[in-house]
């Protein structure tokens, strides 16, 4: 495995990691917010 497309893996994984964690936010607040809607409806 050449060692160049190692680094540029790992510097795209870290450009993509911020976007993936707020989608997963997004979506944990989105599944909570369903559950405390049913459970007060």
């Amino acid at each position: 495995m050449d060692r160049s497309y190692m680094y540029v893996s790992l510097y795209m994984f870290i450009l993509e990691t911020p976007k993936f964690l707020k989608r997963t936010k997004i979506v944990l607040f989105l599944n909570t917010f369903e559950n405390e809607w049913i459970y007060y409806s």
